[in-house]
């Protein structure tokens, strides 16, 4: 991982919403995050200013580091609250996702603080009244901490649930996109295939 100080450069990676890949709600949040790279680096944890994400603070999620792979929720914004009945604040990321899907959300939680990665997941729900209709996607994008280490994250869900609704999300693709190069990171499992793109088709979910 990267030492306190140490540049990455960022010149070369492609947002996801210049691709047209982002809805709508998440775009301010990759929009702010990608402004906020100009000086050549990841930008740190510290220095996020909620006004300039005012308009998203809802749909927004703050993380860090937990293990290898996984990562806690700091801060989450008033839809995931609402549509799990909980307060997730403390919990681990990886409880919102069916267990099939969680080794898929590892990896590329790991790819994301190892390699430096952004994150784009396509989910569906997997449980409830919402199971057969309802889409959303995860925006995970890395941050640094005061140690000019990778393990925060700023995160944004497209989620649009009913209150209380407690969905479970299973991957339904995952695309990953290294911040210094606009590589898309290859997944050698069984279970993936990758498509041109870059999207990361999981056969498990139909």
């Amino acid at each position: 991982m990267s030492s306190h100080g140490t540049k990455h450069p960022v010149s070369d990676y492609t947002p996801f919403f210049q691709d047209g890949l982002l809805e709508p709600t998440l775009v301010p949040i990759e929009t702010y995050w990608w402004n906020a790279c100009a000086e050549g680096q990841i930008p740190s944890h510290a220095e996020l200013d909620p006004r300039a994400l005012a308009c998203s603070l809802e749909h927004t999620l703050l993380m860090k580091r937990l293990g290898t792979s996984e990562a806690r929720i700091n801060v989450s914004g008033r839809s995931l609250v609402s549509a799990m009945g909980v307060e997730p604040t403390g919990l681990p990321l990886s409880l919102f996702f069916t267990v099939e899907s969680r080794p898929y959300l590892a990896d590329v939680t790991r790819q994301l603080f190892e390699d430096q990665c952004a994150v784009l997941l396509d989910v569906k729900f997997a449980n409830g009244p919402l199971r057969i209709r309802k889409t959303a996607q995860i925006l995970l994008l890395p941050l640094r901490d005061s140690y000019g280490q990778v393990t925060r994250i700023l995160g944004g869900t497209s989620l649009d649930a009913p209150q209380g609704s407690a969905p479970r999300f299973d991957i339904v693709t995952s695309m990953t996109r290294q911040v210094d190069a606009t590589v898309f990171a290859s997944q050698n499992t069984g279970h993936i295939r990758r498509t041109r793109n870059g999207r990361h088709i999981l056969k498990l979910v139909e």
